[in-house]
């Protein structure tokens, strides 16, 4: 496959809100749901040059580009970037081999910025990697950054607003500075398409866990970077360093990413996740009379920021007990039975487990002592400190194929397949016809 995938010039709807148009040729247009690409910010950012403004939308569809070989044609790019861009494809083009990473950029326009600031910007979640950045950068009064779309969907408000609000207490008790930043940047991309072609080729992984969402949450700062001064960005690092395994935030792949004379940090990933909670969590917790609650759940429920039933949600209750801590501090809804039932689900594959998922549960495996006393539940700490995790990944794996296999095999779904087709046979039309009105 080969083609081009073509980013216009940033319109600024007000002076808060960017729109970029990205266009595509038939081949390549199949994996855009739509081709407005919009971003706003809780500040103005309309005097940014618009080499910035566009960096959201390029650093979107970039990987995209780079998975089907396909051309990059730019209306305008910060120079910076625009270099950011070849050293990135050349790093994935080693993560991801049978990619075939022949893009080549082709750029009307490209202007070198200097932004001049001197503060630095935190990719913020409210979970364990970015609190635990924080804690570490607290004196360099890093801003803090929330993105809406990201891992809460633009339709799911009211989760939105809950954890806004856990953020924003955070942010005051600290004396920081809270920014807001609201994106289709997802909704743009047909993730099913995407994840359907190209996860053999990810080594497994999903499109947004394998090779978008370190670069596409970066780039959606450059904007607001030029607005609020900074000369860095942290963006916490999910793996620490002796896990090699390559993933869409990857301290190979973060460092890359610069644009005008500002820099990318990728942070922390000399301590796990188990290191972070114990050594940095724990002792900022005790030293606060305000304690930031965690957003560790991805499917929360309607009450509450984490369900305490999930594998994420579990996981970290494991590590929060085994590090002395009580899970119901930091925000996590918890009893004991909570753990029985995770073992079951374990053993039953109940939860979707990912070759990701086992370094994490491998280090508590660690942690746990030889000898009792253990954490309560006893007996899950016993069970766990021996489980073999490649083993409950395998009875995941098959319980998620023989589930695949049922819903292709229903009506619903062969009628989905046939809606789909005819759905795609209409797009590509539409794209080739809009494909002759310019970028031919």
């Amino acid at each position: 496959m080969s083609g081009w995938i073509a980013i216009g010039r940033p319109e600024l709807v007000d002076s808060r809100t960017v729109r970029v148009r990205i266009e595509a040729s038939p081949g390549v247009a199949r994996y855009f749901r739509v081709h407005g690409f919009e971003v706003a910010y809780s500040q103005p950012v309309g005097h940014a040059p618009a080499s910035l403004l566009v960096l959201p939308a390029i650093a979107n569809a970039a990987p995209v580009c780079w998975a089907t070989g396909a051309d990059l044609r730019l209306a305008c790019v910060d120079a910076a970037f625009l270099q950011a861009l070849e050293d990135l494809r050349d790093k994935i083009s080693e993560f991801y081999p049978t990619l075939p990473c022949t893009t080549r950029v082709l750029a009307e326009e490209v202007e070198g910025n200097r932004i001049g600031g001197n503060e630095v910007g935190l990719l913020f979640s409210g979970g364990v990697d970015s609190t635990a950045s924080l804690v570490r950068h607290r004196l360099e009064n890093p801003h803090l950054v929330m993105i809406h779309g990201a891992d809460i969907p633009l339709r799911d408000r009211r989760q939105w607003v809950r954890a806004l609000e856990a953020n924003r207490r955070l942010a005051v008790a600290e004396g920081l500075v809270l920014h807001t930043v609201r994106s289709n940047f997802r909704e743009v991309l047909n993730s099913a398409e995407l994840n359907a072609d190209f996860s053999p080729a990810l080594l497994g992984r999903s499109w947004w866990a394998g090779i978008q969402h370190g670069l596409a949450l970066l780039g959606l700062l450059a904007p607001l970077s030029a607005a609020a001064g900074w000369n860095r960005v942290l963006i916490a690092a999910t793996y620490p360093r002796h896990v090699r395994r390559p993933h869409g935030s990857h301290p190979q792949l973060d460092s890359r990413v610069r644009w005008a004379d500002l820099a990318v940090t990728h942070d922390s990933n000399d301590l796990s996740r188990f290191e972070k909670i114990r050594d940095l969590l724990i002792p900022y917790y005790g030293s606060r009379s305000v304690k930031p609650t965690l957003r560790i759940c991805l499917a929360p429920p309607p009450s509450g920021l984490n369900c305490g039933r999930c594998e994420k949600c579990v996981r970290t209750i494991v590590a929060l007990l085994l590090a002395g801590a009580d899970p119901r501090a930091y925000g996590l809804p918890y009893h004991p039975s909570a753990l029985l039932l995770a073992q079951d689900r374990l053993l039953q594959g109940y939860y979707k487990l990912t070759a990701g998922h086992i370094p994490h549960w491998q280090e508590l495996q660690r942690r746990i002592p030889e000898t009792p006393p253990w954490p309560q539940p006893a007996a899950f700490f016993a069970w766990l400190r021996d489980a073999d995790f490649a083993d409950l990944l395998r009875i995941s794996e098959q319980r998620q194929k023989k589930e695949r296999e049922a819903l292709e095999r229903s009506p619903c779904m062969r009628w989905a397949h046939a809606l789909r087709a005819s759905v795609r046979k209409t797009l590509r039309g539409a794209a080739w016809r809009l494909s002759l009105r310019g970028w031919t």
